[in-house]
């Protein structure tokens, strides 16, 4: 793993406030899920190279069903804006 993690920027962006406890903690978990990632990308999926852990047969079957109503989904959220659903905006425009 050759990328460093920023950690206070990762934080800021999770709107998380981290000590200094946690935030070592936060990348040593994160490397860890890093370099995981990263032996999954040299895998090519076949199913010869899944790990015997996985059963495939437990796996559901992908059912195509019909999407609800438009107004059935925004009669649902919590703000509507022009037809859309809002959210609030999280992130700055501020790198």
């Amino acid at each position: 793993m050759t990328e460093k993690i920023n950690i206070t920027k990762l934080a800021r962006l999770a709107s998380l406030s981290l000590d200094g406890c946690d935030t070592k903690a936060l990348y040593a978990q994160l490397q860890e899920t890093m370099e995981y990632a990263s032996t999954l990308m040299e895998l090519d999926g076949s199913p010869e190279e899944l790990p015997q852990t996985v059963a495939l047969s437990c796996l559901r079957v992908d059912i195509a069903l019909p999407s609800p109503e438009r107004s059935v989904i925004l009669n649902n959220s919590s703000f509507v804006s022009d037809g859309f659903i809002a959210v609030p905006k999280i992130i700055s425009d501020d790198n």
